[in-house]
């Protein structure tokens, strides 16, 4: 914690030349002829982040189904499960704490499902393996003075899908709650035993549901059609209210790309005090040479789109906006592949997060910190999963390219910095900075 603080002042500076670097990389990443020249006035101040940059840490462990669709392997809850060490064991722990460490996460989305803290109507569970490494990341978290979105992924429990999706393992996963007063009850019960009776503070904001309402999402209604979360957000905010958790900020809706109409989905908004997308699918500018079979947009054209979203967002109240997810498809996902893990897959992660502070973002998630890397491509930053072996490994080592290439972007910048504007020309390869106070 003090090792941090002392590094602050210079990370929150350092913002302000990854900002410059962002817009040089825009400029000149495939044009190796002309130079760029950056200038940065730390006078000019585009945005003042209201999170910062970190990776997604799930305490789901129970296996979630594993099958053939349509002659293809795939994991109906990607890989938001696995791979965590016993929560009860410290030297391993200890060895993610001091990953983490050096990556400076100082903005992470947990991630649980409600079948981990009410498995059945009349429990609620506290002490179970799965909530035990949830209090393992909080921990962690809560000691560096980082900030918490916490997720809901899908209830996945048996009594709160619609019935004819209890039986079957995939459809109840994909369930929205049947009832949805109960599911409140339950996910507020969980932020109030978290927040004020074991102290997590970091946790400052709440997500209800993963990328819902999309043809093939979760959170589906009785007649496996998508449900609108906007009665869920209402009614979850009135109950955080109740129990005195107001400072508690619902963010959403946390759809994926293609990004949604201005105004879409009507309603979330009004209850909701962030604006919440995930990205996987933009590519760089120049990029020609894509695996992935669908229209990927440009990271030019997607910050074109999200701009009309972060002015919605300043009109509104003047509500942050998060890249809660991001990632880069574009070099394959499948089973073990090490697509998302690929040298140009991460400059890619990297120049859409230094873009996007330019774009007045105000926080970045990355998945994921752990991954067993072998359900849907290896996003993991550190490796604990033996792929071959189907276990944990003995030592935990640092993930080529996702550790170190995006390392080196979010070990020095803090939670909460200022982004000042650079502008850049061809003209000779030199790199300027006009410094004013900072």
């Amino acid at each position: 914690m003090k090792q941090l603080g002392r590094l602050g002042t210079r990370r929150r500076t350092a913002v302000l030349a990854l900002a410059a670097l962002g817009l040089a990389l825009a400029a000149g990443a495939h044009d190796r002829t002309s130079p760029a020249a950056v200038t940065v006035d730390l006078g000019a101040t585009v945005n003042v982040m209201r999170g910062g940059i970190g990776a997604s840490m799930h305490a789901i462990e129970d296996p979630l189904p594993v099958g053939v669709d349509g002659g293809d392997y795939r994991s109906w809850g990607g890989s938001v499960w696995g791979a965590n060490p016993d929560p009860g064991d410290d030297a391993a722990w200890a060895q993610v704490y001091r990953y983490a460490d050096w990556l400076g996460l100082d903005w992470n989305r947990v991630e649980v499902s409600h079948r981990m803290f009410r498995p059945v109507r009349e429990a609620f569970v506290t002490d179970s393996r799965e909530m035990r490494i949830l209090y393992r990341y909080l921990d962690w978290n809560q000691s560096r003075g980082a900030d918490v979105l916490l997720q809901e992924m899908w209830p996945d429990a048996e009594w709160l899908a619609y019935p004819r999706f209890r039986e079957d393992r995939v459809l109840r996963l994909r369930s929205a709650p049947a009832d949805l007063d109960t599911w409140a009850d339950g996910l507020v019960l969980l932020v109030d035993e978290l927040v004020r009776k074991r102290g997590y503070t970091c946790i400052r904001w709440l997500s209800i549901a993963n990328e819902p309402m999309q043809g093939w999402s979760w959170w589906r209604d009785e007649r496996g059609e998508p449900q609108s979360i906007v009665p869920a957000l209402a009614l979850v905010r009135a109950k955080l209210d109740a129990r005195g958790l107001g400072e508690i900020g619902l963010a959403a809706p946390d759809f994926p790309t293609p990004l949604p109409p201005l105004g879409e989905p009507a309603g979330f908004a009004a209850h909701s005090a962030a604006y919440s997308f995930h990205d996987y699918v933009t590519v760089f500018d120049w990029w020609e040479d894509v695996l992935f079979p669908y229209p990927m947009p440009s990271l030019g054209a997607y910050f074109d789109e999200l701009g009309p979203w972060k002015k919605a967002a300043r009109a509104d109240g003047d509500k942050p906006l998060f890249l809660a997810e991001h990632g880069t498809f574009m070099q394959g996902f499948e089973r073990d592949a090490r697509g998302p893990g690929h040298y140009l897959s991460l400059l890619k992660d990297v120049q859409f997060v230094l873009r996007g502070t330019n774009a007045g973002v105000d926080a970045f998630n990355r998945w994921s910190f752990i991954n067993r890397g072998d359900l849907d491509g290896q996003w993991q930053m550190i490796d604990t999963w033996d792929r071959k072996e189907k276990r944990l490994l003995p030592q935990i080592t640092p993930h080529p390219n996702s550790y170190f290439l995006y390392g080196l972007l979010t070990r020095f910048v803090a939670r909460h910095s200022r982004v000042a504007r650079p502008s850049s020309s061809r003209t000779t390869a030199t790199t300027t900075c006009r410094c004013g106070s900072t």
